[in-house]
C-alpha cells in the first residue's frame, strides 16, 4: 500500500481554532480565529511530496518530516521520488513516482508560447480540520462546523492534514495537465483512490487512472475518476470530501 500526500503546508502549519457566536441553532457573524501554539504531529506513514520545481526539487523538504527527496532527470523535465510502502515490509521496495508535464497539451494551449510546467506548488493551509467552537468552548452541533480529525477512504485512515492538502501545477494554466507515473509495481490488482478534502475551491477535480507502458500512449480519452473535489456538483462544500476509487490490474511490472 502506497499513501501519498501531495502538499506539505497543511501538515506543518500551526493549529488554529475558530470561535463562533452560536446560540440555539444559529451562527451569528464571522468566525474569530486564534493560534493555539500547537502543531500537528509529524506524519510517519505517508509519502509527502512538498512544493518542488524541476530545477530544484528538494528546496522545500523539511528535515525530520515525512517529505521525500526527489531526483530530476538530466533534461530537467521529470522528477522521480522513491515511495515507501506501508503494507507487507519489503514486498515492493522499489516503487517510484515520476511527475512530468503533458507538453502536448501545453503546446495546444499556446503554440507560440506554451505555458511550460515549472513544477508544482502546495496550497495555503485552510485549517479545515481544526475545531469550530462557540465562545464557551463547546463544539457546534451543525454538520458544516464539525471537526474532521481523520476519516477513512477505501479503509485507509486519512488525517485532516493530508485530506486538506494538495499540489497544483505551476503555472496553473487552464487546459494544461500534469502527468504522474507510478512504476515498478508488482503484478496484481490495485485500488487507486484520489481525493481533495479542501472545500475552498469551487471547481471540480477530475483525473485519469490507467495502466500502460512507459509511453502512456493508451490514456483514456476522458476522465474516469469522477469529481473528487471537496465541493459537489451542486456547489455545496463536503467537509468529508468525495474520494473516488479506480480499480486497475497490473499484469507485468510497469
Amino acid at each position: 500500500m502506497f499513501k501519498i500526500d501531495f502538499g506539505h503546508l497543511q501538515n506543518e502549519a500551526e493549529i488554529v481554532q475558530f470561535d463562533l457566536d452560536y446560540f440555539q441553532g444559529e451562527v451569528f457573524g464571522a468566525p474569530e480565529s486564534f493560534n493555539t501554539g500547537e502543531f500537528p504531529k509529524p506524519l510517519t506513514d505517508w509519502n509527502v511530496i512538498p512544493t518542488w520545481t524541476f530545477a530544484s526539487p528538494n528546496d522545500n523538504v523539511t528535515p525530520g518530516s515525512a517529505s521525500l527527496e526527489g531526483a530530476a532527470n538530466a533534461a530537467g523535465t521529470e522528477v522521480t521520488w522513491k515511495l515507501k510502502g506501508f503494507s507487507t515490509p519489503g514486498s515492493d521496495n522499489d516503487v517510484t513516482l515520476t511527475i512530468l508535464d503533458n507538453t502536448a497539451l501545453a503546446t495546444k494551449v499556446n503554440a507560440e508560447a506554451p505555458p511550460v510546467m515549472l513544477g508544482m506548488t502546495a496550497n495555503n493551509p485552510t485549517h479545515e480540520g481544526f475545531a469550530d467552537r462557540d465562545f464557551d468552548g463547546n463544539a457546534i452541533p451543525l454538520p458544516q462546523y464539525q471537526q474532521v480529525a481523520e476519516i477513512a477512504y477505501d479503509t485507509v485512515v486519512v488525517p485532516y492534514v493530508v485530506k486538506d492538502d494538495y499540489l497544483y501545477r505551476n503555472p496553473d494554466t487552464g487546459g494544461t495537465e500534469s502527468l504522474m507515473r507510478i512504476a515498478n509495481l508488482n503484478p496484481g490488482f490495485y485500488n487507486v483512490t484520489v481525493f481533495e478534502g479542501r472545500t475552498t475551491d469551487g471547481d471540480g477535480r477530475y483525473g485519469k487512472v490507467w495502466v500502460d507502458d512507459i509511453t502512456g500512449s493508451h490514456a483514456p480519452a476522458a476522465q474516469n475518476t469522477g469529481n473528487y473535489s471537496g465541493v459537489n456538483a451542486a456547489g455545496v462544500a463536503v467537509r468529508a470530501g468525495q474520494p473516488k476509487t479506480v480499480a486497475v490490474e497490473v499484469k507485468t511490472r510497469v
